[in-house]
């Protein structure tokens, strides 16, 4: 079973297919897609972008792909430059605000 680790909350379905090295392009992904072939969580999905999350496992072919966290548990965020950023514990996306807990 192929693995993804996430660099955010989420990847979405096209572009964990293209990560995958499942299909070649966004354009093959929305073919697939869109015919029915490919299945989240053993349920047939039809939106390419669909937000997969940790935990959720895609089928395509006889082909699996696992989603899990990466592994220092964190997510990145960008910052206000666009750059990735590890998001810190109590912040929300939109807020600037830490709350130590």
């Amino acid at each position: 079973m192929e693995t993804i680790k996430l660099r955010d909350e989420y990847i979405k379905l096209g572009q964990a297919l293209k990560a995958a090295g499942l299909v070649g392009s966004g354009v093959d992904a929305k073919f697939v897609i869109e015919d029915g072939l490919v299945q989240v969580n053993g349920q047939v999905e039809y939106q390419r972008g669909k937000k997969l999350r940790a935990g959720d496992v895609v089928t395509f072919e006889g082909n699996a792909i696992k989603i899990e966290e990466r592994p220092d548990g964190q997510t990145l965020t960008p910052d206000k430059a666009g750059r990735a950023v590890p998001k810190k514990h109590g912040q929300e996306r939109g807020n600037n605000t830490i709350h130590d807990n």
